[in-house]
């Protein structure tokens, strides 16, 4: 992994660990499994972050948590840096998309306006007819 995407790698993880402490367990797991390497800003948002936010939408019990996720969710959908946002649409919110639209629709009620507009448009991607 190039310098440059080991540094965005971390500065996103410390924010989201900082921001959800909770999931430092889970982090670690995925950094055991690496074996020390650094796994990319994907495999973490979808195999630390997705799973959380599922879980969180799935039951609905947590109004706050779900704000401050959809808060950070819009930080990395509109970050400036393409891999980050990249990494927001395609790791966090094509993940959502999968997870049926259950938890589609209540992410709506939580996504702030970028981060509404990629899960409307991957929806319609994945979910449209060919014609």
């Amino acid at each position: 992994m190039d310098t440059t995407k080991k540094e965005q790698f971390e500065r996103v993880s410390s924010i989201m660990l900082n921001t959800f402490p909770e999931l430092r367990d889970s982090y670690n797991e995925v950094m055991e499994v690496s074996g020390g390497r650094i796994p990319g800003l994907h495999i973490i948002l979808g195999d630390v972050l997705n799973p959380f936010i599922r879980q969180h939408l799935y039951v609905m019990t947590e109004q706050k948590i779900l704000e401050k996720v959809f808060a950070f969710v819009e930080d990395l959908v509109t970050n400036e840096d393409e891999y980050i946002s990249n990494a927001g649409e395609v790791s966090v919110c094509e993940g959502i998309v999968f997870y049926g639209p259950e938890i589609y629709n209540k992410a709506l009620l939580y996504a702030l306006p970028e981060t509404k507009k990629s899960l409307q448009k991957l929806n319609e991607y994945y979910n449209s007819s060919p014609t």
